[in-house]
């Protein structure tokens, strides 16, 4: 994958160990003390293992975690906006030393890998709070959710997975950076040309927020062109030329974002589109993400029986 960009960090991780490796730890876990993740640090936890945290190998210690909280920086000086850190009851704090192993499991107790512990320490989540939230007010929800939820006490270390966190929806969308990587095959001077926009009717209400990123796009777009012409015929025009699409359908609620794009209250049912352009070499050029409100939109598709 020498062709590609360089990820975050000059560093794109993979912490599953090889078989060898986890029938060791598998072995060794026996005696280990256990975390069992909630559902956000599971999600945290899965992100480190596939790479998408790159360059992160683990949980932040105390000096990089006071540095992206001061500074949004990690310590060696890499970008890094919002602190991932593992927090643990006081007990289990108490019970830990520098050299132990600690299992991570999910919700059902399956355990997804082991945590090699640099340190414990106790966090400033005032400055936490205050880094991810720009206020430590706990009348702000997101602040007083945070601290409902979170302890002082963190676990640093690194990661050596077993294996992913197992799911049962959306296996086609849950693809790795490396595999998305490898899919759109970008070179280190390629470009992804974004478009976001909202599409209203003939009476002016606003029906679809959609997200599009293209590869290859030379010419650009502007907003008469996306106004008086469709999209494949930009593609078309930019020398891109699609032979299959994919697109999946689902639905999703309206954040409050979206809602006010779309002119609907929060909460409210839509569609949700994601649509992938093929070229003829198999690569995915083009990926679009629409929300439709579906009282102004209607979504029809006419299939053939062989």
């Amino acid at each position: 994958m020498d062709h590609l960009i360089s990820p975050h960090g000059s560093r794109l991780n993979d912490l599953v160990v090889d078989q060898d490796r986890a029938a060791e730890i598998r072995e060794q876990s026996r005696d280990w003390p256990s975390v069992n993740l909630g559902p956000r640090q599971l999600c945290d936890l899965e992100l480190l293992i596939n790479g998408a945290y790159s360059p992160l190998d683990g949980y932040l210690g105390a000096t990089d975690h006071h540095s992206v909280c001061a500074e949004m920086r990690l310590a060696n000086g890499v970008f890094w906006p919002i602190p991932v850190v593992l927090n643990i009851p006081d007990e289990l704090a108490d019970s830990l030393a520098t050299g132990d192993s600690v299992a991570l499991r999910d919700g059902e107790g399956v355990m997804i890998g082991a945590l090699n512990v640099d340190e414990c320490y106790q966090r400033d989540l005032d400055a936490e709070v205050a880094a991810i939230f720009g206020t430590a007010d706990t009348s702000h929800t997101g602040v007083a959710q945070y601290i409902h939820r979170t302890r002082r006490w963190a676990v640093a270390g690194r990661v050596e997975a077993l294996q992913l966190p197992v799911h049962f929806d959306y296996p086609e969308l849950r693809r790795t950076p490396a595999e998305i990587r490898e899919r759109l095959k970008l070179s280190a001077n390629d470009l992804v040309h974004k478009v976001v926009r909202v599409s209203s009717s003939e009476e002016g209400e606003p029906y679809v927020y959609y997200v599009s990123w293209t590869v290859g796009i030379s010419r650009g777009y502007t907003k008469r062109k996306l106004e008086s012409t469709t999209r494949l015929n930009l593609l078309r025009q930019n020398d891109i030329n699609l032979v299959k699409m994919e697109q999946l359908l689902s639905a999703t609620n309206a954040s409050v974002r979206i809602a006010a794009e779309l002119e609907v209250e929060p909460g409210t049912a839509l569609l949700s589109v994601r649509r992938f352009g093929y070229t003829e070499n198999g690569a995915i050029v083009d990926v679009l993400e629409g929300l439709y409100n579906p009282k102004r939109y209607q979504y029809a598709m006419i299939m053939s029986i062989d």
